[in-house]
């Protein structure tokens, strides 16, 4: 857990390891400078699985983490923000779903989004088949990094934990470093709550900042399947599907559309997937066009280009909100809905009396 003037947050994040249904654990706080009251709340927490390591002055993410990944004495490395909040089983869950799959050398989760006291579910892509995962991986960032848990082996495998130049994506750059030594899951429970505010790295990061070192990991991956055409893609990838950067009218999300087809059909001869992974990878491929043809939109592309797009037709634009309605249907017919319930009684609801305003 990297923490710098965290004091907001903090507390509710180390008591949400402490409190793990899995006992047998160290929580290493790498404290990178912090000029606030974070050092503080560290040293009153009186459990001896809490390692505190204090650098002198701020060092930044990438150097803290890879820091505390050098002290870290367990089989398993789990990662969780200064900011964040686990759930009680997220430890246990993990592990059992890694010691079930060897095969499987980092696994993540789904997640809260808690944002000014409010919890929702993350919207963010995901599939728990492997390959259509590694697709993913290819046009967005599937795992998030406060739900990863890994095996320690793992870096000693990479040879490196973090990589500083792609500071920003550095996690996205681990998950596909990764991916080069066996497959990543995302488990389909909620083990974490991701908190959203402005004074994290990522809330206060423009698009451009976090575009460019996604597009450098993924000009690393496109080059075998694209030769010329990688750099292009990786850009407009990075910008328009993980960055949210809206394009500037008609011809330009053509052309992303063609860079995605293009991308699509050199990973189906790759990989050959069987028809149903196929069939859930285009889905997820709909998804990401509706989302830049939205953001268009927004951004002042007109209800006549959007009706004229020759890959998106009109039951495209309108199925978010049909979508909305049917998940909330479907949320008061099973067990998710009682879940959210309980969750948000147990775990939100306190954590809301402590959120400041915004």
């Amino acid at each position: 857990m990297p923490a710098y003037n965290a004091d907001r947050f903090v507390q509710r994040s180390i008591d949400s390891i402490l409190a793990q249904t899995w006992q047998d654990l160290e929580l290493l706080v790498v404290d990178d400078g912090s000029s606030d009251g974070t050092p503080g709340i560290l040293h009153r927490v009186a459990d001896r699985r809490l390692r505190i390591l204090t650098n002198e002055a701020n060092i930044g993410l990438v150097a803290s983490l890879n820091r505390a990944m050098r002290h870290a004495r367990g089989r398993f490395i789990a990662r969780l923000d200064a900011d964040d909040i686990a759930v009680p089983t997220r430890i246990a869950r993990q592990v059992d779903f890694l010691e079930c799959h060897p095969d499987v050398v980092l696994a993540g989760s789904r997640w809260w989004d808690l944002q000014d006291g409010r919890l929702r579910p993350s919207t963010r892509q995901f599939d728990p088949d492997p390959t259509v995962l590694r697709w993913l991986m290819h046009v967005c960032n599937p795992i998030a990094s406060p739900t990863m848990l890994f095996r320690a082996s793992l870096v000693d495998r990479l040879g490196e934990y973090m990589r500083p130049e792609f500071f920003l994506a550095e996690d996205f750059d681990f998950s596909h470093r990764a991916l080069r030594l066996g497959s990543a899951a995302v488990m389909a429970e909620r083990l974490v709550l991701y908190r959203r505010h402005g004074e994290s790295l990522t809330g206060s990061a423009g698009v451009e900042r976090l575009a460019e070192p996604a597009a450098a990991v993924l000009r690393e991956l496109f080059g075998p399947l694209l030769g010329s055409l990688a750099g292009e893609a990786a850009d407009l990838v990075a910008t328009h599907f993980m960055g949210g950067a809206p394009v500037a009218g008609r011809a330009d999300l053509d052309h992303l559309d063609g860079i995605l087809e293009t991308l699509f059909d050199a990973y189906l001869r790759l990989h050959a997937p069987t028809p149903a992974q196929r069939a859930r990878m285009q889905a997820a491929t709909r998804s990401l066009r509706r989302m830049a043809l939205h953001h268009a939109i927004r951004s002042g592309l007109t209800l006549r280009e959007v009706f004229r797009h020759p890959r998106m037709p009109v039951r495209d634009v309108i199925a978010p909100v049909l979508h909305r309605v049917a998940a909330s249907a479907v949320e008061a017919l099973f067990p998710e809905s009682r879940l959210l319930w309980a969750t948000r009684r147990a775990i939100v609801r306190p954590i809301a009396r402590d959120v400041p305003p915004p």
